[in-house]
């Protein structure tokens, strides 16, 4: 859980992790994290095995986020979601995301 600074994770695995929202990673406040090559996978949780809430930035660059025991939002592999006042922005750059991310007041880009 990181809620300021510059967090950059580069060929990591995150497994077999148990939480509530975002399992494996919880990224926060005004957080900016890059992460590289890696796997999030195996993690149990209620929302996201990635969190991403208020202005977080997160760039997911390769690697996947799948296989993932997660109770809501149809077991969204990321979850994102900001206030009314600022959202967490996401950038997927030929990362594998299953299933399908749940967003809500928050900004995902595909490259």
């Amino acid at each position: 859980h990181a809620v300021r600074g510059k967090i950059v994770l580069d060929a990591c695995s995150f497994t077999a992790n148990e939480g509530g929202t975002g399992a494996a990673l919880l990224a926060d406040g005004v957080s900016l994290w890059e992460i590289k090559g890696s796997s999030i996978s195996g993690n149990r949780g209620a929302r996201g095995a990635l969190a991403a809430r208020e202005g977080a930035q997160v760039t997911i660059s390769g690697g996947s986020i799948a296989g993932n025991d997660l109770a809501e939002a149809g077991g969204a592999a990321i979850w994102a979601q900001g206030t009314t006042t600022r959202g967490p922005e996401i950038t997927l750059v030929g990362a594998a995301v299953q299933p399908a991310p749940f967003v809500e007041r928050a900004t995902i880009t595909t490259r």
